[in-house]
């Protein structure tokens, strides 16, 4: 099922990975509407500048099983990844499938009820698994200010080399088939 829904909206000041006030975290959302050209008021600056707003990343998912995966990495030495949703830049946190369930192609609709008869329910298509960028870095407790320079670039490369462990880990670009709204506690169901 749908458990978290997020966007960040465009900021000249802060959506580029550039700027000192940058993060990946997207802002919590009880629904958001999916069209052909990507979640309603989202913003993503590699997607819009270097790939002309492909609609192959139209939305991002990532199951819940990363992040419980990172935060299991506490033993790590300088402190672990206390990694909440949302930190990771996912428009869609999916509870009760794996990542490893999840291949490219696969066909998923977002729906009230656990059965997609009867319904026309939203439609995404997966079409890459997401490899990790520096960009997490910038989160508060990889680019922590009581960690020397040299600790947290090895923290960043760390982080990086975990979430690339394995394909789907990190989550899933796909494309949106069929627009409409998606909330949380939706069905992710496969087609």
């Amino acid at each position: 099922r749908v458990t978290r829904l997020a966007l960040r909206s465009f900021h000249p000041k802060d959506s580029r990975p550039s700027s000192r006030n940058y993060t990946p975290r997207k802002e919590k959302q009880e629904t958001i509407h999916l069209s052909k050209s990507g979640v309603n008021q989202d913003y993503n600056h590699y997607r819009t500048t270097a790939l002309q707003n492909t609609t192959d990343r139209a939305v991002s998912i990532c199951t819940m099983d990363c992040f419980d995966f990172l935060q299991a990495q506490s033993s790590y030495q300088f402190g672990g990844y206390p990694a909440k949703p949302g930190d990771l830049g996912e428009n869609i946190l999916i509870r009760g499938m794996a990542f490893h369930e999840i291949q490219v192609g696969d066909i998923f609709c977002f729906s009230q009820l656990p059965s997609i008869e009867l319904q026309s329910p939203v439609r995404i298509q997966t079409t890459e698994h997401m490899t990790p960028c520096a960009n997490l870095c910038k989160l508060p407790y990889v680019n922590d200010d009581r960690l020397t320079p040299r600790e947290r670039i090895d923290k960043c490369q760390k982080l990086i080399e975990l979430l690339d462990r394995e394909p789907g880990l990190r989550g899933w670009y796909c494309k949106v088939l069929s627009d409409g709204d998606v909330s949380v506690g939706d069905y992710f169901v496969r087609e």
